[in-house]
């Protein structure tokens, strides 16, 4: 999932942590690159096949993660990437959490964060509910208005198969159920309003 189009560029967007803090953040660049599937291919639209025992700490399952990872790396706006989007049709997402720290511009980068969610599944969500900006990196260069939970917890797995419970607010809370929706074959344009593309210049 990319933040707003120009965002990035004008200003560090807001995001709030989980006590509705208001914070920037900050993209970085990287000369790698991996494609990610567009809309259009069946993939994005099949319901993700969950990882199975077996899977959990083989190599197959590392080197999944290593590409989501690379072609997350390379979208210098992303901060949340689903498997199906790099044509693996398995229910993983990861997110940048280095991507959502608070960052004064005195500042350095924060050491890279990925949070990786396997079997994911939205166990708390707020009542509250807040209309956001919202691209996806499979539909590039389109925009538009969601409406999502300002807060959600998940119940995942990590790469060894061990259970674990991660909660968040804002941003963080958005790309939960961006990419849940993703390994139900659901994109953000199925439901968003006030649709727009954006020059591709302000993405790439």
């Amino acid at each position: 999932m990319p933040l707003p189009a120009q965002s990035w560029r004008r200003t560090l967007p807001l995001f709030e942590d989980t006590q509705h803090r208001p914070h920037r953040l900050v993209f970085f660049c990287y000369s790698q690159r991996m494609e990610i599937v567009q809309d259009g291919n069946p993939v994005l639209r099949d319901t993700a096949k969950e990882v199975s025992a077996d899977e959990f700490g083989s190599k197959e399952l590392k080197a999944i993660l290593a590409q989501m990872e690379t072609a997350l790396d390379g979208e210098r706006d992303g901060v949340a990437l689903a498997a199906p989007q790099i044509g693996i049709s398995k229910r993983i997402f990861i997110v940048r959490f280095d991507r959502l720290l608070p960052l004064s511009p005195e500042e350095t980068a924060p050491p890279k964060d990925v949070g990786v969610f396997i079997n994911p599944e939205l166990i708390r969500v707020s009542r509250r509910k807040d209309e956001m900006d919202e691209g996806c990196l499979s539909v590039r260069g389109t925009y538009g208005k969601t409406v999502r939970h300002e807060q959600a917890t998940v119940r995942a797995q990590n790469v060894d198969g061990t259970f674990f419970e991660r909660g968040g607010g804002g941003v963080l809370a958005q790309a939960y159920q961006h990419e849940i929706d993703h390994l139900n074959g659901t994109l953000f344009i199925d439901h968003a309003v006030h649709l727009r593309e954006a020059l591709r210049e302000d993405y790439e």
